[in-house]
């Protein structure tokens, strides 16, 4: 009797994903792909326009069009990708209060792929945007916030048409294969499976006074292509943090391109390996997204191993 109950509880998941009790689902709007399609074909036109010029916008205006509030007390706001897509688009915001929240996405109730932890200082002055990449096996996207009531946020998802899927595909590996070496992209290599083993290599970037956002890859498709995790610190003078992420994700076939608000001078780009040294090696890209920056003056790389 209990094997049958067992099946049936299965069955019952699958056919009706909305009503598990990991979490609740809520359908994108607008939920169809047809009206999906509608929806980004003015926002290729426009891309096509910064094409022409040499420069990219990831997100034109009108791809967050509705942000949605998420009350804080541990909060949750789900996406449900559809069948048919294999990237999203998210941004996260607030008022001007910190920003404090995690993105995850799940495969089912049991299969967790994705990782992303927030703790920004000021959310209205440095939100956050970013692409994400996955596949097609209609995964659902998961927006909690903190454990603290005063601390809402705000959040919109976009899901692009397939041909812009392609563009956004097509830019990540452009800029990807563009950034150079060292100064750009570099290897981040994991630590001590010791107990205290003091972590994987350290890697950081200043970033130019006059560069008002950057963009990260975080990718493995060159160097094993397996799954990463690490921290990713922006300081703005010592000691200073005033962004703070923690991302776990797939590697070989899932880059992560995000980007960055850096306003004003003396921003610095850390990040730390958070894995093993037989599994943890990836690569990390940080470069300028639509500053003013000429081409030459790109963030600097410095290098520091952090070993046991």
């Amino acid at each position: 009797m209990m094997i049958f109950r067992h099946l049936l509880a299965l069955y019952f998941f699958h056919s009706n994903v909305g009503l598990t009790s990991a979490f609740s689902v809520r359908a994108l709007t607008p939920t169809t792909a047809s009206s999906v399609a509608l929806r980004s074909l003015s926002l290729s036109s426009e891309s096509s326009d910064s094409e022409s010029s040499g420069d990219f916008d990831m997100f034109p205006p009108g791809t967050f069009q509705r942000l949605e509030p998420v009350q804080g007390g541990g909060t949750v706001k789900t996406f449900q990708m559809p069948p048919w897509t294999e990237q999203c688009q998210y941004t996260l915001t607030t008022n001007g209060r910190p920003m404090k929240c995690t993105v995850q996405l799940w495969v089912g109730p049991l299969r967790n792929v994705h990782t992303l932890n927030v703790d920004v200082q000021d959310g209205k002055k440095t939100p956050y945007t970013a692409t994400l990449k996955f596949k097609k096996l209609a995964p659902t996207l998961k927006i909690s916030t903190s454990d603290d009531l005063e601390l809402p946020i705000q959040c919109d998802v976009f899901v692009p048409s397939p041909a812009r899927s392609k563009e956004l595909l097509a830019n990540t590996e452009s800029m990807w294969n563009s950034a150079t070496i060292p100064d750009q992209k570099q290897l981040v290599q994991g630590g001590s499976t010791q107990i205290g083993g003091g972590g994987g290599s350290v890697r950081t970037w200043t970033v130019p006074d006059d560069v008002d956002a950057v963009q990260i890859i975080s990718w493995s498709k060159d160097v094993g292509k397996k799954s990463f995790r690490t921290k990713i610190e922006m300081l703005q003078g010592p000691n200073n943090f005033k962004q703070y992420y923690k991302l776990q994700c797939g590697g070989g076939s899932q880059p992560y391109h995000g980007v960055l608000q850096t306003p004003g001078p003396g921003w610095i780009i850390r990040i730390k390996n958070d894995k093993f040294l037989e599994d943890g090696l990836f690569q990390f890209a940080v470069m300028p997204y639509k500053g003013d920056a000429p081409a030459a003056q790109m963030p600097s790389a410095a290098s520091d191993d952090w070993w046991a």
